[in-house]
């Protein structure tokens, strides 16, 4: 079931993007997937996605595909999550200092700022193009130095399994960064639904019961009020 749920997440994601012309590829666990063995990696539950495309506006994927949250610094926006069926991850690839950089944001609890960290590659993995591939049973696009790529960000043992791997603290080529006006936009959805994985059913009804009964109340005139 996961991995189906993955197969279709994807050919959603590919059908989009192939649409609008980009520059885009599997990157972070699924071409690490795909360099392994050509499939997801057992305990990797979502896609993702690199675009390396400058022209592209992240804010217009929303019109084809149920985006639910941005992730960004700025004025930019630099990632962007969807969950139906499973979760995709689009992060957008751009130039920094020589080489390429993604940027990835570990939330920290209320009244803590987010720390931010550039992951950096030589450019010349990018500027080799890439291939159309089968991933997860979906024709996709994949780096042509799908390896370098894995191998920058995973270090020389990238190929041998480790399931205790952590994306913020495992990679070889990330360095911390300070960014003004970092920022998360989460969808009404969204929340649902991280609500309904983490709580379950009951409290995603309780919630807006809730709500509905403080809007109902507001309608509802004060005694002695104006109609």
């Amino acid at each position: 079931m996961q991995e189906e749920n993955l197969r279709q997440s994807l050919r959603r994601v590919a059908l989009a993007l192939d649409q609008l012309n980009v520059n885009w590829f599997l990157e972070g666990g699924s071409c690490l997937g795909y360099v392994r063995d050509g499939h997801p990696i057992a305990w990797d539950l979502d896609i993702d996605i690199g675009i390396y495309d400058s022209n592209v506006d992240f804010r217009m994927l929303r019109r084809l595909l149920p985006i639910n949250v941005l992730f960004g610094f700025g004025a930019t926006v630099t990632e962007a999550t969807m969950y139906w069926p499973t979760r995709v991850d689009l992060f957008r690839f751009f130039d920094y200092r020589g080489s390429v950089a993604e940027a990835m944001f570990m939330v920290k609890p209320k009244g803590q700022p987010p720390e931010a960290k550039f992951f950096l590659y030589p450019k010349e993995i990018f500027e080799a193009g890439v291939e159309r591939v089968q991933f997860c049973g979906v024709e996709c696009n994949a780096l042509r130095r799908s390896h370098d790529y894995c191998r920058t960000l995973y270090g020389e043992s990238y190929l041998v399994p480790d399931p205790h791997y952590h994306w913020w603290d495992g990679p070889r080529n990330g360095v911390l960064v300070e960014l003004e006006g970092v920022f998360a936009v989460e969808s009404i959805w969204s929340r649902v639904y991280r609500v309904w994985r983490t709580q379950g059913a009951t409290s995603v009804a309780q919630k807006a019961l809730r709500r509905i009964g403080r809007q109902a109340a507001a309608l509802v005139p004060r005694a002695g009020g104006k109609k």
